[in-house]
């Protein structure tokens, strides 16, 4: 048993050999009392651990998809039931692995998968949609329930470019929203910290509903932004050049007539920094540029040069506060080309 007991263990953390998973077939064919034993002991291992990383969940999947197909009969069917026989055959790998590894714990098991702040990662999901990640984002899912209701939680920002599934819908559940699409692209911002959820659709269709009661459903069209306050659920939809909302996915910032508070709050997430604004009056300031992959130290210079604003840092904090001297000057020049008629 005690090697029995290795191959297990191997095979749960999705490290089996092709040796060791031809042993594991044949110790389940054998008998009823193996396969319970096999239940017990995953059980055991499981309950350490429920939570996996992309590359965990990956490996153990691609190694539970061939021992099912090894422990199988392979058929080929071509007839107008083929699509009812591929369901047929979800449902009945659902139940297989359901039942040799117990439901609840399945569906208490989760792939989570981050991105670290200043770092954006794109992956793929078991639908073969991908997403990319923005700094400081985390994305989960249930992979049992994925197989029947495509629905991921987003915490942070990310990027969807969602494959049409048979009429499934795929959802996103991010803070009190749920976003709802069959096969598109677009873009969410969920962020905890930030006083608005947004949605931005570049192609295909949506549905935004609020998780509160009493709420009705919002639909998209390519082209269109969704805003919504989270304090109160006023919302408003504009049609926007989505390339302001979506560039960080190629390393890009873009803005344009921006609010100094937006570009710093975007500044922030890309380079993983803490920023702090120490008068009001700065984040009303207007800017439009464009950060590719210039560092941080040459961002902070752009910013000082078009702004009145003095940047220092002090206990890993970006300060920013007013140059009072240049502002003047500023307000001065603005008021005598506000009275000067020509």
């Amino acid at each position: 048993m005690v090697k029995i007991n290795k191959i297990i263990d191997a095979y749960i953390r999705g490290r089996a050999s092709e040796e060791e998973q031809s042993i594991l077939i044949n110790f389940l064919r054998s008998s009823e009392e193996n396969k319970k034993y096999f239940r017990a002991k995953t059980k055991t291992i499981q309950s350490e651990k429920s939570t996996y990383s992309l590359e965990e969940w990956e490996a153990w999947h691609r190694i539970k998809n061939k021992l099912l197909g090894q422990a199988t009969d392979k058929t080929k069917i071509s007839s107008p039931w083929m699509a009812l026989y591929k369901m047929a055959s979800v449902i009945a790998i659902i139940l297989l692995i359901a039942g040799l590894y117990g439901l609840p714990k399945l569906q208490q098991q989760k792939v989570s998968i981050s991105a670290n702040p200043g770092q954006t990662l794109k992956m793929t999901l078991p639908d073969s949609s991908t997403v990319i990640l923005n700094s400081n984002t985390t994305l989960e899912y249930h992979p049992l329930a994925f197989m029947v209701n495509r629905s991921i939680i987003l915490k942070g920002e990310a990027f969807f470019d969602i494959r049409k599934k048979n009429n499934t819908a795929f959802r996103v559940k991010a803070d009190n929203y749920v976003v709802k699409v069959l096969g598109t692209r677009f873009n969410v911002n969920a962020y905890t910290s930030n006083k608005n959820f947004s949605v931005v659709l570049e192609e295909g269709k949506v549905q935004v509903k609020s998780k509160a009661r009493n709420q009705n459903t919002i639909c998209l069209r390519p082209g269109e932004m969704l805003d919504i306050q989270k304090k109160d659920n006023r919302h408003k939809i504009s049609k926007v050049n989505t390339r302001l909302y979506t560039s960080w996915k190629e390393g890009l910032l873009y803005f344009y007539d921006s609010q100094f508070d937006d570009v710093i709050n975007r500044v922030e997430k890309r380079y993983g920094a803490k920023f702090l604004i120490e008068d009001e009056v700065i984040n009303k300031f207007i800017i439009s540029t464009t950060i590719k992959d210039e560092p941080l130290e040459k961002v902070l210079d752009l910013m000082k040069n078009v702004l009145p604003i003095k940047i220092n840092e002090k206990e890993g904090i970006i300060r920013i506060h007013l140059d009072q001297e240049r502002y003047n000057k500023y307000l001065k020049q603005k008021t005598n080309r506000t009275l000067d008629p020509g």
